[in-house]
């Protein structure tokens, strides 16, 4: 599973992202770029930071956590 972790300095929510990712122990790349994760929201219809890409699917914290509790399962 290929993930990247959209999101901006002091996001509370995308330190939340990064911290569940890391104590599920996948690899991710985080990146950091207000506009880029701005510009994916309104592209991908997420309403708030981070936006999270898994094997090219753009989706938010909640759709992340119900997909790794599936895989856990």
């Amino acid at each position: 599973m290929k993930i990247k972790i959209y999101g901006t300095t002091g996001c509370p929510i995308c330190i939340t992202a990064k911290t569940i990712t890391t104590n599920k122990g996948l690899d991710f790349e985080y990146i950091e770029d207000y506009d880029l994760a701005l510009e994916l929201c309104r592209k991908n219809k997420i309403k708030k930071f981070p936006v999270i890409e898994v094997d090219g699917d753009f989706i938010d914290l909640d759709e992340f956590v119900e997909l790794l509790n599936k895989l856990h399962e």
